[in-house]
């Protein structure tokens, strides 16, 4: 996506872009998905290539920790949705811990909270330090690849929940054209 469209996604939207801190943690077959901040489009690559490759038998349990979380936008709830149903198919329970009553919120109203269970238990912090950490969302991902996870995310949450179908269509029309477009300069 060029970074005019990129503008322009973000106004749709009406809210500040500015990158959450995602820390993907491994102790053994456990692992942690830490959000600090407002958790965007501009960090669900990293998510979605985790959520792409769960493996079964390899992984125990996923947390997912929110305590620093401010915000969800669509595509970040996606991915999530992505994790969820890829944890379900290979049998991996996904608990989500420290989420407030917003960002709860946010996962009800587009039918995302079905496909975790929820935890506010004392935080993993002093276990997690000492856990392997193996990716950081301050990486920088090429613009197709933020393109091509904003589709996917959103095309996750119109399957999921046919109430998002109108909430998303726009979304997901924009992001096609703008692939398709982005494909045929290319060429």
């Amino acid at each position: 996506m060029s970074e005019i469209n990129i503008e322009i996604f973000q106004n749709v939207l009406g809210v500040s872009m500015k990158k959450a801190n995602i820390t993907i943690a491994r102790s053994g077959r456990d692992y942690e998905i830490t959000v600090k901040g407002r958790a965007t489009f501009d960090c669900s690559s990293p998510l979605r290539n985790f959520a792409d490759n769960l493996a079964p038998g390899s992984i125990k349990k996923i947390y997912i920790n929110l305590a620093e979380c401010l915000w969800l936008d669509s595509t970040f709830m996606g991915t999530l949705a992505m994790l969820g149903l890829n944890a379900k198919k290979s049998k991996i329970e996904v608990e989500i811990t420290h989420i407030d009553e917003k960002n709860f919120n946010l996962l009800k109203e587009l039918g995302i909270h079905k496909l975790f269970k929820y935890n506010n238990r004392k935080n993993l912090a002093t276990e997690v330090d000492k856990w392997e950490k193996l990716t950081h969302c301050h990486e920088d991902e090429s613009e197709d690849t933020v393109a091509e996870t904003i589709l996917e995310a959103h095309k996750t949450l119109m399957d999921l929940d046919e109430n998002n179908i109108s909430k998303f269509s726009k979304v997901v029309e924009f992001v096609e054209k703008d692939l398709n477009k982005r494909k045929t300069n290319k060429r």
